[in-house]
């Protein structure tokens, strides 16, 4: 409890998230409800297949032109 009135918003990675998510809403962005827990580091999407890596990687020019040369 005495942590609380201490730390009344969160510990710190949570108190970055709602900032961070509070300056995008105020921007206009619509984050989903879950954005938060995105920021904090106990966070895990799904792992990327690497099909989904390698569209990634190919949307960075240095990366796709030395992708395009290894093939």
């Amino acid at each position: 409890m005495a942590f609380w009135r201490v730390e009344p918003f969160g510990d710190q990675w949570r108190m970055a998230a709602r900032t961070s998510l509070t300056t995008a809403a105020g921007m206009g962005a619509k984050p989903d409800p879950d954005a938060e827990e995105r920021f904090l580091p106990s966070y895990r999407d799904k792992p990327q297949t690497e099909e989904e890596l390698k569209r990634e990687l190919m949307k960075i020019p240095a990366f796709r032109d030395q992708m395009q040369k290894g093939e």
